[in-house]
């Protein structure tokens, strides 16, 4: 009877073992996949500056006579500011979405651990 109890025991560790593997394996599966997406974000958002910036460069640049000049540096000044307000949602939205992936990969990962499941 004991050994059968011990067996029992020992075949309820292997598999909360298991389950903890699997879960770790879970959080980490996304944990890389939402470091990727804020990586992709992040090299996005730095496009759309750098664009912006060019954009706006082009605009003082092409700029002919002092009044022209002023009206351009204006624009230039609000493709600029457009262009970081872009970048910075493009940043905070995959930051939103990779946090929430990471949040799912936990919950199911607790639930892979949890007793009685």
């Amino acid at each position: 009877v004991a050994d059968a109890r011990q067996r029992v025991d020992s075949a309820a560790e292997d598999a909360r073992r298991r389950a903890r593997a699997e879960a770790d394996r879970v959080i980490a599966e996304a944990e890389r996949h939402a470091a990727t997406v804020r990586e992709e974000a992040r090299t996005l958002a730095e496009k759309v500056r750098t664009e912006g910036n060019a954009r706006a460069d082009s605009l003082v640049a092409r700029a002919s006579g002092p009044t022209a000049g002023i009206a351009a540096r204006v624009a230039a000044d609000r493709v600029r500011r457009e262009a970081n307000t872009q970048a910075d949602r493009i940043v905070r939205e995959a930051d939103a979405r990779a946090n929430v992936m990471v949040t799912q990969a936990k919950q199911q990962a607790d639930a892979l651990v949890k007793p009685g499941s």
